[in-house]
């Protein structure tokens, strides 16, 4: 029951973040630079993300690192993606601050970039999900 609903909680946090990516009216490319996908967790994230993508005739891109403590990896992976001039961005970073310099570049650019964090509680199985989406034009 507890993998069920942990699956579950994934797939529903990789739809919610698809909704900060262009419309189907707008089929322009996405991608999603995941932790890892060496955990269950951000392996069903990246098959509710591709699944939605499908649904809604969204190209979308996933890369991760090599591993949750990959710090370095998500931070060239990430400057990668922004560079190649998505349309949006989903990603769930390893640390609170080490994309920032990235996630600002891609404000900058005119990106839609939309975070997701997990985290597990010592008292409880249950996984959680935080996602929030930031919209950003050029800045002067």
């Amino acid at each position: 029951m507890i993998r069920k609903l942990f699956v579950v909680s994934a797939l529903v946090a990789g739809s919610s973040l698809l909704t900060a990516a262009p419309s189907a009216a707008d089929t322009a490319p996405i991608a999603a630079v995941l932790k890892t996908l060496s955990n269950p967790y951000w392996v069903a994230m990246r098959d509710g993300i591709a699944a939605e993508a499908k649904k809604r005739g969204v190209s979308v891109d996933i890369v991760s690192g090599n591993s949750e403590d990959d710090i370095e990896g998500q931070q060239r992976l990430m400057e990668d993606v922004v560079n190649k001039n998505y349309k949006g961005i989903i990603v769930a970073p390893i640390s609170p601050v080490s994309l920032i310099p990235a996630i600002v570049k891609a404000n900058h650019k005119g990106i839609t970039s939309s975070t997701s964090t997990s985290e597990s509680t010592r008292r409880s199985s249950k996984p959680r999900a935080a996602v929030s989406s930031r919209t950003s034009g050029p800045t002067t």
